[in-house]
């Protein structure tokens, strides 16, 4: 599945970076109980747009739910945390 993202790196002169090429992966379970899609967001430049967005702090992991890349992103949402909390 291609999607096309719209995601920007820079802001430059008012302008957002040119839409990007992305495509998901999934895990050995495709939808969660809410019939949530659970998928992994690469760009075409191998961007981890999950890893990035966790890192960022802008979303939380959920640890209810068994994943390949769960032990990875909690570590990264305790960096995230200790960023913005200013201890690190």
């Amino acid at each position: 599945m291609i999607l096309k993202i719209f995601l920007s790196k820079k802001k430059t002169r008012n302008k957002c970076s040119k839409p990007q090429r992305g495509f998901l992966k999934f895990d050995s379970k495709k939808y969660d109980d809410k019939n949530n899609l659970m998928c992994y967001l690469n760009l075409k430049n191998k961007t981890f747009i999950n890893a990035h967005l966790i890192k960022k702090g802008l979303v939380a992991v959920d640890k209810d739910v068994e994943f390949k890349y769960k032990k990875r992103f909690i570590a990264y949402e305790k960096e995230a945390s200790l960023k913005l909390e200013g201890k690190l």
